[in-house]
């Protein structure tokens, strides 16, 4: 699974973008495709990426995730 989702990452960049590609735009990518494959795995992320540091911060991740529809990976607008 996690060599699938890396791949499908690098693709997706590599389809969208000629040059270089900022980190954010990678670790959105990472971000939506865990959040639709293996949400634990999102949370997980997140409360590195997104600097989470305690339950409070974990239990606000958790509850945008709920209520959030599933983006659709992509370049941002």
């Amino acid at each position: 699974m996690k060599l699938d989702l890396c791949r499908e990452v690098e693709d997706s960049v590599h389809r969208d973008f000629e040059r270089e590609v900022a980190s954010v735009e990678i670790g959105r990518r990472i971000a939506a495709r865990l959040r639709s494959v293996a949400p634990v795995a999102y949370i997980r992320n997140a409360s590195e990426y997104y600097d989470l540091r305690d339950l409070e911060g974990i239990r606000l991740a958790l509850a945008e995730h709920e209520q959030r529809p599933e983006a659709p990976p992509g370049p941002t607008a």
